[in-house]
């Protein structure tokens, strides 16, 4: 699951399937980003990905970790932007 902190933004979709999901999530504070992090709601690996909208590499890798995002249920992929 790819949770994505960013102000503004905020979606939730899955496949047609129905049984994975890729969720973003919004977050307007350090102390949001923090809970994001922390949160004892899942066990899981938690991967934080720092990015920035105008950095030309970052853009260019983006579908791949969302594809990871996307095939590794045990890990969470949080994008701070």
């Amino acid at each position: 699951m790819l949770q994505h902190l960013r102000i503004g933004v905020s979606a939730v979709a899955a496949q047609a399937s129905g049984t994975r999901q890729f969720a973003v999530i919004s977050a307007t504070s350090t102390e949001a980003t923090r809970r994001q992090l922390q949160s004892n709601s899942s066990q899981k690996l938690k991967v934080a990905w720092f990015t920035a909208s105008w950095c030309g590499p970052c853009r260019t890798i983006a579908p791949r970790i969302e594809k990871y995002a996307e095939a590794a249920d045990a890990v969470t992929f949080v994008k701070i932007d």
